[in-house]
């Protein structure tokens, strides 16, 4: 598995534990040290929207998404901002994808000088809050 397989299991137990603010802290330590990778970008952005702030979990998605495109947890999460999907279970890592919601669930739209994630299903008018 990958390098981050001991950080994927900690943030799990706390946000099992409920434990949001401690999660917080740990993810956003490892986004410091990690500035370019994307699963600390997912980690957060679940942790956020967890935590009730589903606006910023979103940017933070798109980050992940930005820094890796092919990744499979990230597209899955993407996609499950979808109405058809939303699930509120978020991947962590491969395992925790269900099979029909994983690549290629995302588009890069151009909207004037911004570029916007956009999961396929949805509207972007839905992203503009």
């Amino acid at each position: 598995m990958n390098h981050f397989e001991t950080e994927i299991s900690q943030t799990r137990q706390l946000l099992e534990s409920r434990a949001y603010n401690q999660a917080h802290h740990f993810v956003s330590q490892l986004i410091v040290q990690n500035p370019y990778a994307a699963i600390p970008q997912n980690l957060l952005a679940v942790v956020l929207d967890a935590m009730g702030d589903s606006e910023l979990a979103l940017i933070h998605f798109r980050i992940a998404w930005i820094l890796e495109p092919q990744s499979r947890v990230v597209n899955y999460n993407l996609s499950l901002l979808d109405s058809h999907f939303r699930t509120k279970k978020y991947a962590l890592t491969p395992a925790d994808c269900a099979v029909e919601h994983t690549l290629s669930s995302v588009r890069l739209e151009k909207h004037g000088n911004v570029s916007i994630i956009v999961p396929i299903h949805r509207s972007p008018s839905l992203f503009n809050r």
